[in-house]
């Protein structure tokens, strides 16, 4: 079979490729490219397709494409997230034409209408979603066929689009295939087939195309379609060992098209996996964190009023549109979900269906649809139904050497500090073993009992850290800097003062600041709020007890102190929630009398 290099081919002038393309569709030489080009394989395969669908492609190549998938799907179940797409955009052989169906249009051998119908039994039994995506009403009439293994095959493929019992299964076969010994099928394609399909894996010499894959992206033995360019991620990830392992074992779920579930420790980076493989793969990930208090109508959608009385409009939530769209999901925490998310996302797990009550139905996930789920591993376990049913990857913490690396290339300005960062870092994740505190249980128990310090609060601080070399300040001002962003970020979530201003202490011995200065700052100093606008500049001194914690968030200057911002103050019982708001009203009322 040849391929015929047109200006149509959607192949341009690689000639490599076309060869490839014309001996993967050809059955006497496929065996050969799929053995030979294993780690090319989802490349082909995409370019085969492209070919194939071409506007004016030929019927006979069509059903050589169908033929091949069925091969590949057993012969490696990480290619059907590869074809489903493709599938889609196949008619599939018994769908019926303007004058007869397309399989009887071109013969190209004889037993190429069983062939077809085997390949799509293999296809349907690999990848559930084509009961959605293709029409199988048209399948019944084959069911008296005057080829009485066309009937078996069918007969198989209603066993899987209805889950039939073995029974019901044995009185189709006395139906139709009354008086024919049919034993020899079901040794054909439940054994012997599997002998074929397993002589592909025989170890053979590997050979590499030369062009630049362009429709998957590869980590190691990983390949994930692209739907689109790669989106530039600007916190870049930093490929050290653990990160590479954690990003592998995320894709590898993702491949087999299996529900991910993400477990690790707070901050160990459970999302920034899944945004990386998104953004490498050209995908928008929907991100939803859920609570005890999530309401599953949010998930799934609700009707909402409009501007005209009585009138209502349906609005999907983020669940709905992520599996109409096939886009990727991601619910963070997901052992904190009600029952009631729980019990909308078990079908969807299990059979890839939504069930939405407001609109009467059930809707099948569209092909892409990925469902990531993340729970924080001290936490609590996900729900044991979904437990069963999805992948779990454990997310591994990156080691003390995998830290020093990332943090010298994603903050060059701040290598020479590293072994110092470390340091504050041990000290207040594992401050038993860093510290020589008078009672030590107590200062555990207490850096147990308040918020979690992370990575994530590391690089926060590192960020900071890059920021403040660029504007060139003193080494004393630089010190200084470096002390008050370390408290504001590890220190200002413990509870206990004293273990907090012990820690703050070894803080400032690390950045070799004195004891005085070290006490200066957490204990004695209270910071002026200043306002700027053009041209004008107040600076009003404190009216309420303001110590370096509770002006933390006036200093920090996030949008919502901007003009026509929002902000919601969240915080624990007499930490100064409304006071603060209060003052910043106070600061705007000087702030005006002085402009007018």
């Amino acid at each position: 079979m040849e391929v015929d290099p047109g200006p149509s081919s959607g192949l341009g002038d690689q000639s490599e490729l076309l060869s490839l393309v014309s001996q993967l569709l050809d059955d006497t030489t496929s065996h050969t490219i799929i053995q030979t080009y294993r780690a090319d394989l989802p490349e082909l395969l995409h370019h085969t397709a492209q070919f194939v669908l071409r506007p004016g492609g030929q019927q006979h190549e069509v059903d050589r494409f169908l033929v091949l998938c069925g091969k590949l799907v057993r012969f490696n179940r990480n290619l059907v997230q590869h074809l489903e797409t493709w599938l889609g955009q196949v008619t599939p052989p018994w769908a019926g034409g303007e004058t007869e169906p397309s399989m009887k249009r071109c013969r190209l051998e004889t037993s190429l209408d069983t062939e077809l119908m085997a390949s799509c039994y293999w296809l349907l039994s690999h990848c559930s979603r084509l009961q959605s995506i293709w029409s199988w009403a048209e399948i019944f009439p084959l069911l008296t066929s005057s080829e009485m293994e066309m009937r078996f095959i069918v007969i198989e493929i209603l066993r899987l689009l209805f889950t039939l019992s073995e029974t019901r299964v044995g009185q189709l076969r006395s139906q139709f295939l009354a008086g024919v010994s049919w034993s020899a099928w079901v040794l054909k394609y439940h054994i012997k087939d599997m002998v074929t399909i397993s002589m592909l894996a025989q170890d053979t010499t590997q050979q590499h195309m030369e062009q630049e894959k362009t429709k998957v992206v590869t980590l190691e033995h990983v390949s994930l379609a692209k739907v689109g360019p790669s989106i530039t991620n600007t916190q870049t990830l930093v490929e050290v060992n653990s990160t590479k392992e954690n990003l592998m074992a995320v894709g590898s779920a993702v491949s087999v098209g299996q529900p991910v579930l993400l477990v690790g420790e707070v901050g160990v980076g459970k999302t920034s996996l899944v945004m990386e493989w998104g953004a490498r793969t050209g995908r928008e990930v929907l991100s939803l964190q859920v609570s005890d208090n999530t309401d599953a109508r949010l998930l799934v959608g609700l009707y909402r009023c409009t501007d005209l009385p009585g009138q209502f409009v349906w609005e999907e939530g983020l669940l709905t549109r992520a599996v109409r769209g096939g886009a990727w999901l991601l619910i963070e925490d997901i052992d904190r979900a009600p029952q009631e998310v729980v019990a909308i996302l078990t079908p969807l797990v299990q059979e890839g269906i939504l069930t939405v009550p407001s609109l009467g139905g059930q809707i099948r996930a569209a092909p892409g649809f990925q469902l990531f789920l993340t729970q924080r591993e001290q936490v609590g376990s996900v729900r044991e139904e979904l437990a069963k049913l999805v992948r779990t990857v454990t997310v591994t913490s990156l080691k003390q050497e995998e830290m020093k690396t990332v943090i010298r290339t994603r903050f060059p300005k701040l290598e020479n500090l590293t072994e110092k960062i470390m340091r504050m870092f041990s000290i207040i994740t594992s401050p038993q073993d860093h510290t020589d505190y008078p009672d030590q249980v107590k200062l555990v128990n207490t850096l147990r009992s308040s918020r979690q310090v992370s990575v994530r609060d590391l690089v926060k601080w590192c960020t900071r850290a890059q920021d403040t070399f660029t504007r060139n300040p003193t080494s004393q001002q630089l010190a200084e800097i470096l002390y008050q962003d370390a408290v504001d970020i590890f220190c200002r979530f413990i509870p206990d003062r004293n273990i907090r201003t012990f820690i703050a202490q070894e803080f400032a011995f690390t950045l070799d600041i004195s004891k005085d200065q070290a006490a200066f700052f957490p204990i004695i100093h209270k910071p002026a709020i200043s306002l700027w606008s053009p041209g004008c500049e107040s600076v009003c001194p404190p009216v309420f007890l303001s110590p370096l914690h509770s002006t933390s968030p006036l200093r920090r200057d996030p949008p919502h102190l901007r003009p026509a911002g929002g902000g919601n103050w969240c915080g624990e019982d007499g930490s100064a929630q409304s006071p603060a708001p209060c003052y910043l009203v106070e600061i705007f009322k000087e702030f005006e009398k002085l402009m007018k």
